[in-house]
């Protein structure tokens, strides 16, 4: 887990790199402001599994009913916390917020990018713009957790600015058949 504290965060760093990236024709657009339609979420989703595909630590593709129930039917869930990275009609990136009221601060449940976008600065893109709405809503931070070998989103958050945590560890294990 990492954290930024919203108050020390500087996005002007972050602006100039969303619009070289709009230049060349991506766009950056939230559910909210495309329609929060089943049809765009399952877009959503299915955007989100094919950056999820090869991400450490993500090793199960849930159905299209189990992430809508996890995700958009969470009481937390804010389409305008839902930010996707367009190449024209395709959803080529996605990473979204949720808001915990109790601790004054959102969480960062997944960004990720589609394999043949990588590497151009879109999840960078998307996380900063995340941020930028946490910050609107009023929060004091915003929190996020990644596999500790997923070493380019460790790289992303790290140019952002998040502050380690202490770690955590997770054991799963498949007991008999």
């Amino acid at each position: 887990r990492s954290s930024i504290t919203l108050a020390e965060f500087d996005a002007s760093p972050f602006e100039s790199r969303i619009a070289d990236l709009e230049a060349t024709g991506i766009t950056f657009t939230t559910l909210a402001e495309i329609g929060d339609t089943d049809a765009n979420r399952r877009r959503y989703y299915e955007a989100d599994c094919k950056a999820a595909i090869d991400v450490p630590g993500e090793d199960s593709v849930e159905t299209f009913e189990e992430y809508c129930e996890e995700n958009f039917n969470s009481e937390d869930y804010r389409a305008a916390g839902a930010y996707l990275a367009m190449d024209g009609e395709k959803m080529i990136g996605v990473a979204h917020v949720w808001l915990d009221k109790e601790h004054d601060r959102m969480g960062n449940a997944f960004t990720g990018v589609i394999p043949e976008y990588r590497g151009r600065g879109i999840a960078t893109a998307l996380k900063a713009l995340t941020i930028k709405h946490a910050i609107e809503v009023g929060v004091s931070e915003i929190l996020t957790s990644n596999d500790s070998e997923n070493a380019p989103m460790q790289a992303v958050n790290n140019k952002l600015g998040y502050k380690r945590w202490p770690g955590a560890y997770l054991l799963k294990a498949t007991i008999g058949k």
